[in-house]
This record gives C-alpha cells, structure tokens and sequence, in this order.
C-alpha cells in the first residue's frame, strides 16, 4: 500500500512539474498568477495549522497548570503537623488519574521516578536531614512540568528550581555529601 501512495505522489509530482515546466515557456503570465495564489493558499492552511498547534497547547497548558500547582504545594506541605492524610491520599488518587490522562511522558516518568524515592524515604530514619536522591528526583519531576508548561530552562542550573523555596538547600547538600 505504501509503494503504491509514494508512486502516485510521485506521478502527480512529477506530472505538475512537466506542466508548470510547458505553462512557463507557453503562458509565463498564467503560471506566475497560479504560483501566487498556490502561495497565499499555502500560507494561508500554513498559520491556520500552527494557529490550531498553539490553541491545543495553550489550552492543555490551562488545563494541566492547575494540577501541577496543586502537587507542588502539597509536596511543599509534608512534614506539616496539621496536613490531613486522607485529604492528602485523595489528592494524590485523584493525581495519578490526571498524569495518566493529561500529562506527557516525562511528566509521568518524573513522577514515577520521584514516587518511588518518596517511598523508600519514607521507609528511612526520620532523623536523616535531606534524601538527595528524593530531592533529586522531585527536581526532575519540577523541570519536566515546567518544560511541559512552556517554560525554556537551559539557562537553570541542577537544584535553582528548589533553591526557590529551600534556603539552606547548598548547606544541606555539602552536609550530605560530607
């Protein structure tokens, strides 16, 4: 089926190129008006097209945006004594359902990623002050949503995105590499 489409592409190609080719030397004026509305059509479904790429995207961004927010500040409240576990294992129930349906594939292996290293710190002596590889993993996760987001962070270094909110991260870093 694929030989026989890239055969009759070729033939109606090729067959346009001999007749654009015989109008030139026949009718130059003919070919030169077909050429320029050929070209304004082109443009024409050319923004249309891309018009339509950056609706779907702005509109998955709207969509998604209120997700990740609300992930980033429950993960920012563990630890807090007056969190509600069942709200909290509801929200992420609900999450998991969200990534599944609307996140693309490095959301989703970020999550993964981070979720299992949340888990073994869980499982981990309480008194360790920082689980690099769980921090490590939620940065990653945090760059993967910004990138899904829209955001360009070539120029963030490994970490800036924590360092945000977690004023002693490099002191707590030093101390764990010790």
């Amino acid at each position: 089926m694929t030989v026989i489409v890239t055969v009759a592409v070729l033939g109606f190609a090729g067959g346009l190129l001999y007749v654009i080719g015989r109008g030139v030397v026949e009718e130059p004026s003919l070919v030169g008006s077909l050429a320029t509305a050929l070209a304004a059509v082109l443009a024409v479904v050319i923004g249309r097209e891309r018009e339509k790429r950056l609706d779907l995207r702005q509109r998955h961004r709207d969509q998604i945006g209120p997700i990740y927010e609300e992930l980033v500040g429950r993960v920012r409240e563990f630890g807090e004594d007056d969190q509600d576990s069942a709200a909290s294992e509801e929200f992420f129930k609900s999450l998991q359902t969200k990534l599944v349906l609307y996140a693309p594939p490095p959301v989703i292996k970020a999550w993964l990623e981070w979720s299992r290293t949340a888990a073994e710190a869980a499982e981990v002596a309480d008194d360790e002050p920082i689980n690099i590889p769980m921090f490590a993993a939620w940065e990653r996760l945090l760059l993967a949503i910004r990138d899904d987001l829209g955001h360009k962070d070539g120029a963030l270094d490994f970490w800036d995105v924590q360092r945000i909110y977690i004023n002693d991260l490099d002191e707590a870093l030093k101390r764990e590499a010790g």
